[in-house]
C-alpha cells in the first residue's frame, strides 16, 4: 500500500476519487495546517508522494517545497494543475516540482495520467 500525503483546501475525499486502490490517501488539508502540525514536523512518517493544487497560496508551497527537498529528499512532489498554458508559470514559481500533472476533465483520465507520471518519475529517479 503506498501513502499519498494530498493538500488542498478541500475537508473531504469526494473531490479526489482518483487514486487507485493501492495507494491509501493519509492527509487531507492545507500545506499550512501539515507544516504547524508538530506530530508530522517529528514524526517517522515516509509518505511515498505528496500532492497539492494550486488552491494552497504560492508562498506556502514554495516553503513546504523548501521543508520537503531538506527533510524528505526522495519522496516526489506532485502539482495538480488545470491548464497546461499555466505549466511554466508554476515551474518557475515553484522549484523542486517533481511532477506537473494536468487535471483532465474525467476521473479515468486522471487517474491514468497520475499513474504514468509517477511511474516514469520512478523509472527516472
Amino acid at each position: 500500500m503506498k501513502k499519498l500525503f494530498f493538500f488542498d483546501q478541500i475537508k473531504e475525499n469526494k473531490d479526489i476519487g482518483f487514486l487507485p486502490h493501492h495507494w491509501r490517501l493519509e492527509r487531507v488539508g492545507t500545506i499550512s495546517e501539515v507544516l504547524n502540525h508538530p506530530f508530522f514536523c517529528m514524526s517517522g512518517e515516509k509518505p511515498d508522494v505528496f500532492m497539492a493544487r494550486p488552491g494552497s497560496p504560492v508562498s506556502e508551497m514554495a516553503v513546504f517545497l523548501r521543508y520537503l527537498k531538506r527533510h524528505r529528499p526522495n519522496v516526489p512532489f506532485v502539482l495538480v494543475i488545470h491548464d497546461d498554458r499555466h505549466e511554466e508559470v508554476w515551474r518557475t514559481l515553484l522549484k523542486g516540482v517533481d511532477i506537473l500533472l494536468l487535471k483532465r476533465a474525467s476521473v479515468s483520465g486522471y487517474l491514468d495520467h497520475f499513474t504514468n507520471a509517477m511511474s516514469k518519475h520512478i523509472q527516472t529517479s
